[in-house]
């Protein structure tokens, strides 16, 4: 849904001296009604804005909740521009949507989306997290596409890779009775797709496997006994079809020096020969899962009234400044360096996307 305003803005109306939009008590009142590019707006102004009185970003600050309500009542009306010609959807990475409040602004991507991404991003009311199935159907059509037409580059071949000295059997998982999986010792050489994760341990306490519980591991380990990040990893391991996953907890024995060494020395082939690494970026352990909630509106494009020169028509999405909008506390290890740099292929689960 679009308001009046948002129907009306064009490329030649946010060219030159730009587009008059909303003031700010209209825009929140157009994105409380539901109009799609209003939402990320307000939204971009309030938190994920660039200042230019202080350089301040709306990322690095702790809470700005309350500028909307000491401004709310100034007339002033936000200004779009497009920050790049307009060209064909090849060129259309390089267009922005430059939404300016005073010293505020906030940069939105001007998009061409295949219809196979827009099956899975009409920001329905049960998309609200990124576990959803639209989500985790959009990260199934990534993996199909990069193991189709990325052969040979980086991302390297599909192709089943020697296993870990463990790695965690998930085939079991499903059992209703009790909910398991196991640990298991391949008999190597031994060839298979297998995931891996990485994430903070942080200081809530999780299962790790020592010498004192390694046979039992071997055995079965309860699903209930597993942190939400690690519940969460096995179901989108589970989704992409893949029947293994190491977990450095308890993939390695923890109160072991010498397996520590002799593990710890193998970790370029752990993260190079998995399939995908699946990255917890948002949580600081292992109790916040990998999964977050969020505004669906928010975080899917936005269908504008505009259409590229070959008459596809135009989206627009919030600039993350990275792949995946990809920030926080995973980001303060420094493990996480050679995880993502010596990974396939990466999927990073952060807070407002994946």
């Amino acid at each position: 849904m679009l308001c009046t305003k948002c129907k009306s803005v064009s490329f030649e109306s946010a060219n030159g001296h730009g587009y008059l939009h909303h003031n700010l008590r209209e825009l929140e009142l157009s994105a409380n009604q539901g109009c799609h590019f209003c939402i990320m707006l307000l939204h971009g102004l309030c938190f994920n804005y660039v200042s230019k009185t202080n350089g301040l970003t709306g990322k690095n600050k702790e809470r700005d909740s309350t500028w909307l309500d000491q401004h709310r009542s100034d007339p002033r009306r936000i200004k779009l521009w497009i920050t790049d010609k307009i060209g064909t959807p090849q060129n259309s990475g390089h267009l922005r949507i430059k939404g300016v409040w005073a010293e505020r602004s906030v940069s939105l991507m001007v998009m061409d989306l295949d219809d196979e991404f827009l099956r899975f991003s009409s920001p329905d009311e049960a998309d609200t997290s990124t576990g959803s199935n639209n989500s985790m159907g959009l990260v199934k059509t990534w993996v199909k596409n990069c193991t189709e037409h990325h052969s040979g580059k980086r991302c390297r071949a599909a192709d089943p890779t020697y296993l870990p000295t463990r790695v965690l059997d998930l085939e079991i998982f499903c059992d209703d009775t009790e909910p398991c999986v196991k640990l298991c010792v391949p008999q190597q050489p031994e060839k298979a797709l297998y995931m891996a994760l990485s994430h903070c341990w942080g200081n809530v306490q999780s299962i790790t496997t020592t010498t004192g519980n390694l046979s039992n591991h071997q055995t079965s380990i309860q699903k209930k006994l597993l942190s939400k990040t690690f519940r969460e990893a096995i179901d989108i391991t589970l989704q992409l079809g893949i029947r293994y996953l190491w977990i450095d907890s308890l993939c390695i024995i923890q109160d072991s020096l010498e397996d520590w060494t002799s593990e710890s020395a193998r970790m370029s082939e752990v993260y190079s020969n998995a399939f995908a690494t699946v990255f917890e970026v948002k949580a600081s352990d292992g109790s916040q899962g990998c999964f977050a909630n969020r505004n669906a509106m928010m975080n899917h494009p936005c269908k504008l009234g505009l259409r590229f020169s070959n008459g596809r028509p135009v989206y627009a999405a919030p600039a993350t400044g990275s792949s995946a909008g990809a920030s926080g506390p995973l980001y303060g290890r420094a493990w996480v360096y050679q995880e993502e740099l010596l990974s396939r292929r990466s999927i990073a689960f952060a807070a407002n996307g994946v």
